[in-house]
């Protein structure tokens, strides 16, 4: 019991939706899709961590996660933000 006690205190991800339609992680005004490039490139959250110094690790560790349990609707919006990113540049 002790144990599902223990898991009830688990965080929810902390992803914050901004009002100009982007994902942010943690307190910090880092954007998720940084954090999931260098995943994707291979960086370990340590390494995440050094990149971007203003994001607890535990924030990097549940952004993962997350990302791990809801890949279809992430790259959804990883999608929408280069498509978003590219019509800007233009």
């Amino acid at each position: 019991m002790a144990a599902m006690n223990a898991l009830a205190r688990i965080p929810p991800p902390p992803l914050k939706f901004w009002v100009d339609g982007t994902i942010r992680v943690g307190s910090s005004e880092v954007r998720v899709d940084l954090v999931l490039q260098h995943y994707k490139q291979g960086a370990t959250a340590e390494q995440i961590r050094q990149h971007c110094p203003s994001l607890a690790l535990g924030d990097i560790y549940r952004a993962i996660i997350y990302y791990l349990e809801h890949v279809e609707g992430i790259e959804g919006y990883l999608a929408e933000q280069e498509e978003r990113q590219a019509e800007e540049d233009v």
